[in-house]
């Protein structure tokens, strides 16, 4: 479920394989478990959808560890995606790396990051906090809002010890950390 811990035991390559984001905004099942990828890695992840996409397209108060996304494809026609979660409301990310590349398939599409496209909160989440990644993705939306690390923080968020390389193609507000900070609270 989406709720359940999980580890990894082996690489796994998707290449061969249609893959889904796991967790949805538009019916509200969020990722809240924890992934641990123990140090091994997940190759060839092809995404493709509207927005709020990535490996995990929403997670709410989700601990991601120990995880190398190598060779990703998330092409979004909308707003917010990013290479590992395209919309993380609260949780932490340690330990993680992501190689490939996040594009907009459409003139609508906005807010990438290599990591995260959005971060966000409610009154029940916990707050984001981000280390210990390295981010190496082309990156291209559509009207701009491209970052390395996260396309928009609408909360208060917390980065430490990443790194970030790549291409960005922006038309306006790209970074290599944050395009967007939405909240008083953030803090690379």
């Amino acid at each position: 479920g989406l709720s359940a811990s999980y580890r990894l035991a082996n690489d796994i390559d998707l290449k061969y394989y249609p893959f889904s984001p796991i967790g949805n905004i538009n019916t509200g099942q969020h990722f809240s478990g924890s992934l641990d990828g123990n140090g091994y890695s997940i190759t060839n992840a092809e995404i493709n959808g509207g927005g709020w996409v990535g490996f995990f397209g929403t997670c709410k108060d989700c601990t991601i560890k120990n995880l190398y996304l190598k060779d990703i494809s998330v092409t979004a026609s909308s707003d917010y995606a990013g290479g590992l979660a395209g919309y993380l409301i609260g949780g932490t990310i340690t330990n993680c790396a992501v190689t490939g590349k996040v594009v907009a398939n459409g003139n609508a599409s906005t807010n990438y990051g290599g990591l995260v496209g959005l971060t966000s909160g409610d009154a029940t989440s916990t707050k984001v906090q981000i280390s210990n990644c390295y981010v190496d993705v082309y990156l291209e939306p559509s009207l701009g809002g491209a970052a390395g690390l996260v396309g928009v923080t609408a909360m208060p968020t917390e980065i430490n010890h990443c790194i970030v390389n790549g291409h960005l193609l922006s038309s306006n507000r790209a970074a290599a950390a944050v395009a967007i900070s939405k909240s008083a609270g953030v803090s690379i």
